[in-house]
């Protein structure tokens, strides 16, 4: 509660349900340790040192009620979306202004917000979620615990750079190339159906190929899944990006290509 200064106060005095206490110079006082739907009472008075004025009229206020905790969340679900991480949803719940996610044993804060992205994961593992709900007046209890289980990871592959003619090419080195041995690993997304190839040609150099290899500990082996050509005439001694399409050998349709760094679209073109 606060007031307006009175003329000639040094000091006020307020009566506290009944109780008067000294406020010293201060124009306002907070009430604090109360209980939740409690009423009190307030009056005030200036003194100084000829004496004190009259009690001002009272004045009533009333603490809030706090609302009911909610409920525990329900609907949890936990899916795989990779052989790396798994989606957690769960649905909304009604009182709620905060919910709390527990991951194999570690609470994890969702805010408002009802999924999570649970990345970075070994393939074939399995883990365990459970969620919570709060607002100012409490904490539900969890929810019952779900747990999924990560497939496991896909094959590997990558691409190979080579190039005919006497002499030939210097590849670009932009941070964000494809370079020659890099790993991809195949995943269920539309195929790659082409690249893109920083480059520049010195001397006499030929066409060059990139090829699509299954690995074998990071180096390619077998015959190519897949290979594009550029030809040498659209290369001169200038670094250029040059497209080039790939056409699969055997590989099946309807796959995804994705580094370790990060996962990309595959009907998106890349420099090589």
């Amino acid at each position: 509660m606060s007031w307006s200064r009175a003329p000639g106060a040094t000091g006020y005095d307020i009566e506290v349900d009944g109780t008067v206490r000294d406020n010293g110079p201060a124009l306002s006082f907070t009430h604090e340790g109360l209980q939740s739907g409690t009423e009190h009472a307030y009056r005030v008075r200036a003194r100084n040192s000829l004496g004190t004025s009259d009690w001002s009229a009272l004045a009533t206020g009333k603490t809030d009620v706090p609302p009911l905790p909610p409920a525990a969340p329900s609907g949890l679900k936990a899916e795989p979306t990779s052989a790396f991480a798994i989606a957690v949803g769960w649905g909304e719940t009604e009182r709620a202004t905060k919910y709390e996610l527990e991951v194999d044993g570690t609470i994890v804060s969702a805010a408002m917000q009802t999924t999570y992205a649970h990345k970075g994961l070994a393939a074939l593992s399995t883990h365990t979620y459970r969620v919570r709900a709060s607002n100012s007046g409490g904490t539900s209890e969890w929810s019952a615990p779900v747990t999924a289980k990560t497939p496991v990871a896909p094959p590997t592959s990558v691409i190979d750079l080579s190039h005919a003619g006497t002499d030939g090419y210097t590849f670009g080195q932009s941070s964000d190339q494809v370079r020659r041995y890099q790993t991809f690993v195949a995943d269920s997304y539309p195929a790659l159906t082409g690249i893109e190839v920083m480059l520049r040609k010195f001397g006499n150099a030929g066409n060059v190929t990139a090829s699509l290899y299954a690995t074998s500990e990071g180096k390619p082996t077998g015959n190519p899944l897949a290979t594009a050509t550029i030809a040498a005439s659209a290369a001169n001694e200038d670094y250029k990006v040059l497209p080039a399409a790939l056409k699969y050998n055997g590989l099946q349709s309807g796959k995804k290509v994705r580094d370790r760094a990060r996962t990309e679209r595959v009907g998106q073109r890349r420099h090589l």
